[in-house]
């Protein structure tokens, strides 16, 4: 087992998809207990808040799956809660 897990740093880019967003990815292949893993992590702001993603998948498998990780990121979008949502900050609470 290797002291440094990652194994390969591929790099990082700003995506702008198609609804707008700028998202932040990350990409590098990890040592994992088996096998290496292709990770793509994703990092967006969004009304002052930080969101995160990810996405993983065995590196001998990363090329069919680029095709997924690239249609997830260009599907995210921001869902506005209703006003009168339960999950607004303090409702409900004691």
């Amino acid at each position: 087992r290797s002291v440094q897990p990652i194994r390969n740093w591929m790099g990082t880019e700003v995506i702008v998809n198609r609804s707008g967003l700028s998202i932040g990815v990350i990409r590098f292949v990890a040592a994992g207990v088996d096998t290496n893993l292709y990770n793509e992590m994703l990092l967006f702001v969004h009304e002052g808040q930080v969101a995160m993603g990810a996405f993983n998948c065995m590196e001998s498998d990363r090329e069919e799956w680029l095709t997924v990780a690239e249609n997830t990121v260009q599907s995210l979008h921001i869902v506005p809660f209703p006003s009168d949502s339960s999950f607004e900050k303090g409702v409900g609470s004691r």
